[in-house]
């Protein structure tokens, strides 16, 4: 099963940009399915569903969100934990 990891941001969001690109540089090293919604208010499942108050979100496997922008070494742990649980 192809592992999930989703992105979630608004149009015009330069963290989510840089999210997105970043997630794009460690989609080969963790082989997963990247999911981008450019637009999380047309989405407001998802936005009661993870209480989403700020831009970028990000969520990988059963682990809780990540939340803002940061370095790729940030995210390379975040994605290390929460990716670990869906081999």
């Amino acid at each position: 099963m192809q592992r999930q990891v989703v992105l979630m941001g608004l149009p015009g969001c330069v963290p989510c940009r840089n999210r997105k690109a970043q997630l794009e540089q460690l989609q080969p090293e963790f082989g997963y399915e990247l999911t981008y919604i450019d637009d999380v208010t047309r989405r407001e499942d998802l936005v009661h569903e993870y209480d989403i108050q700020s831009v970028p979100v990000i969520v990988a496997g059963d682990a809780s969100p990540l939340i803002g922008g940061g370095s790729l070494d940030k995210l390379r742990q975040y994605l290390t934990s929460a990716l670990s649980s869906t081999n």
